[in-house]
């Protein structure tokens, strides 16, 4: 696998990381949601150590290193189980609809990873927990 990223890495071509099998996390190895998020934001963090090694060792400059980050719209999170995949953005505009949310979608899609906090007092998302136990948006609203 390594190799075939670094050959798209020589050649510039744009990559796509697709988590697959997230049902598993929750069905299977019977995770709660929040070590679930963290189990994927793991991952992709050590996908995106590996990619460090690979871009030093084709020489890309550093300017020129893209990463994978939900929120750039390039990490797919997919189910073969329930047959379904989505992007944070395609999440979003599809929570809107089916909950007539007055979320702009690319809004509420940034809003969905990383530690951010859906206070329902306010109806805003704000960086520290609004009680002990509030999940993460991503917990929240996909999880």
């Amino acid at each position: 696998v390594e190799r075939m990223i670094k050959h798209a890495l020589q050649d510039k071509m744009s990559l796509v990381l697709v988590v697959n099998s997230i049902d598993r996390l929750v069905v299977e190895l019977k995770l709660p949601p929040t070590d679930a998020y963290h189990k994927l934001r793991h991952c992709i963090e050590e996908i995106n150590e590996t990619l460090e090694k690979l871009y030093d060792s084709v020489a890309t400059e550093v300017d020129n290193r893209v990463y994978f980050s939900p929120l750039k719209g390039n990490v797919l999170f997919a189910s073969s189980l329930f047959r379904m995949m989505f992007t944070l953005e395609s999440y979003a505009a599809l929570y809107g609809e089916i909950y007539s949310a007055a979320l702009e979608p690319k809004q509420f899609a940034q809003c969905l990873w990383g530690d951010l906090y859906f206070n329902q007092e306010t109806g805003k998302f704000q960086k520290s927990a609004p009680d002990a136990d509030q999940p993460r948006s991503f917990v929240q609203f996909v999880l």
